[in-house]
């Protein structure tokens, strides 16, 4: 079965399923998501075993779910980097899980299994995945790529977990450092909660010191750029802040980036065709969009047509020829490419 991220997270401990698929672009949330279920109440006490998808051993996978634990209550086996794993391992992992899942396990002791898949986007043509998806002993979480504000709310929430004191105003400092990089975020959050003990307040000095003289990184203009055209497909309009937020951040890319201004434009347009290439899934629902975070259920996808999103690929077309050709100053041909992008969203 398939469970959002959000919901998994909520109900972490509440879990009854055997095997946990997690795939999707957010390293940390899969690895946090691991960690999670492995510190449940319902395993404490579990010895774990670790395999590695790129060397998968069916054998080693076999012995350990069908072995009964004779100093531990159960066992937690962690599938690591199943990325990697071949198509023959994958079949053989498949007909394992269905034999086991199928079988009376109660006399060898409660078994858990977690793979860490790498997958970019969801594939239920995928043998493991798949099967997943159609088993309600199972459960497939895929963890997208966060926008800034949906990772400033899971700051919020580690700090306050962690009973961390941050104003509101030192708080947009460091969103402005991290953006929706969860790694910064983690990072930044254990060394204020190590400088702050037993203090009340955070300083501005503390936070110099741990975010640094660099305020607006590329990285933040980066996220801010593919946010605002994420929003302008989203919402179908081309609104006023967001057109402002997308000329801002290409302005900082190219004044910030350490490439040639050709290199940081064919970057911008490879951005630019990512997005609408998940537009064009949402709107032919052959997949929902994950990785922008565009589904045919919050895309008003009546106002996409195909000649738009034909028209959404020409501009791209049209600013890396002018880029490659030397027509158009890399700057210019980007700003015309969004300009355009821009017109069809607010026509839409």
């Amino acid at each position: 079965m398939k469970l959002d991220f959000k919901e998994f997270f909520r109900d972490a401990d509440k879990h009854p399923h055997r095997f946990f698929y997690l795939c999707g672009v957010q390293d940390y949330l899969k690895q946090r998501a691991k960690d999670r279920l492995c510190k449940r109440p319902t395993c404490a006490g579990f010895s774990k075993v670790l395999l590695d998808g790129k060397d998968f051993d069916k054998e080693s996978l076999w012995n350990s779910i069908s072995q009964q634990q004779l100093f531990a209550g159960g066992e937690v086996i962690i599938l690591e980097n199943w990325a990697k794993a071949t198509v023959a391992s994958k079949k053989a992992m498949l007909e394992i899980l269905e034999h086991w899942l199928d079988a009376d396990t109660s006399a060898i002791g409660d078994k858990v299994v977690i793979c860490v898949a790498g997958d970019d986007q969801p594939d239920p043509g995928d043998p493991i995945e798949g099967f997943a998806l159609a088993n309600p002993r199972c459960v497939v979480t895929f963890f997208p790529e966060l926008t800034m504000q949906e990772a400033l709310s899971w700051a919020k929430g580690e700090l306050q977990r962690k009973k961390v004191p941050l104003p509101e105003a030192l708080l947009a400092q460091a969103a402005q450092a991290c953006a929706n990089d969860l790694y910064l975020w983690a990072n930044f959050i254990d060394r204020l909660e190590l400088c702050c003990a037993g203090k009340t307040t955070v300083d501005a000095e503390v936070m110099a010191e741990l975010l640094g003289p660099e305020t607006i990184p590329e990285t933040l203009s980066w996220s801010r750029f593919k946010d605002a055209l994420r929003q302008t497909l989203l919402c179908a309009t081309a609104q006023g802040a967001k057109s402002m937020q997308i000329r801002e951040s290409l302005g900082q890319i190219f004044e910030k980036g350490n490439e040639s201004p050709g290199t940081l434009a064919l970057q911008a347009l490879r951005v630019m065709a990512d997005n609408v290439h998940e537009l064009a899934l949402a709107r032919s629902g052959l997949r929902a969009a994950r990785t922008t975070g565009l589904d045919a259920n919050s895309l008003r996808i009546g106002r996409w047509d195909w000649d738009r999103i034909t028209r959404c690929y020409d501009a791209v077309i049209d600013a890396e020829r002018h880029i490659k050709t030397g027509t158009l100053e890399p700057v210019i041909a980007v700003n015309e490419a969004v300009g355009r992008w821009e017109d069809l969203a607010g026509n839409a």
